[in-house]
């Protein structure tokens, strides 16, 4: 009898401790972390085509409008017959969002923004913020964002009026590859709008005017 409960004792301890290791390599950094828009300067919107494939064969496609702003990063995508798929509003502090069922399994929102800003935001602000266990490369229309020296993301820019180095602007094409996944996002850029930020009282940069949009009218934490 006190052998067997011996046995117990160790078997629940090994568990334990397996579950602490568990734990504890599941704790890295999973996501990463969105650059803030008030670090960027100008105030762009882009009407865009995607195109989001998945390994098991599964195709969406959906139209959207996409703004970056030094007071937000935005996404509103419908689907080809109109219907909503997804709301997201990133300010720097708050993650607003809202998307279609089954939509957020395949392309967590905070991916969705992490690849976006991957794609568009000039490569000092992203070398400034990917630093430590998530570090930045770049090859000839190519960024790539490693996880402790592995490549997690790929963006490749097909841009023919910048030669494939600025992929803000119209006729561009992107594609993501989010190699853990298996998920694949093609993006061709429709139109492309850009507006002078104005500045507050305060002095802070806002945007303005007919690239402001609303809220997502429903949001999660």
């Amino acid at each position: 009898m006190r052998t067997a409960a011996g046995i117990a004792i160790l078997l629940s301890l090994l568990l334990t401790l397996t579950g602490c290791q568990t734990l504890m390599q599941a704790s890295g950094p999973e996501t990463p972390a969105l650059v803030p828009p008030q670090e960027t300067t100008r105030v762009i919107q882009m009407n865009q085509r995607l195109m989001i494939r998945t390994p098991d064969g599964d195709t969406r496609r959906m139209l959207a409008v996409t703004t970056l702003s030094p007071d937000r990063l935005q996404v509103n995508g419908l689907g080809i017959t109109g219907q909503r798929l997804l709301e997201i509003r990133w300010d720097g502090h708050t993650l607003e969002t809202w998307q279609a069922p089954g939509l957020d399994e395949t392309l967590p929102a905070e991916w969705l923004l992490a690849q976006i800003q991957l794609a568009y935001l000039p490569e000092d602000i992203l070398r400034r913020h990917y630093h430590g266990h998530w570090t930045l490369q770049i090859d000839t229309g190519k960024r790539h964002l490693l996880l402790e020296g592995e490549t997690n993301i790929t963006v490749t820019c097909r841009a023919r009026l910048t030669g494939g180095t600025d992929c803000l602007v119209p006729d561009a094409s992107v594609l993501i590859e989010h190699h853990r996944s298996g998920v694949v996002i093609e993006v061709d850029t429709l139109k492309v709008v850009e507006r002078t930020p104005d500045r507050d009282a305060a002095g802070r940069r806002s945007a303005n005017g007919p690239l402001a949009a609303g809220r997502p009218e429903r949001s999660q934490p």
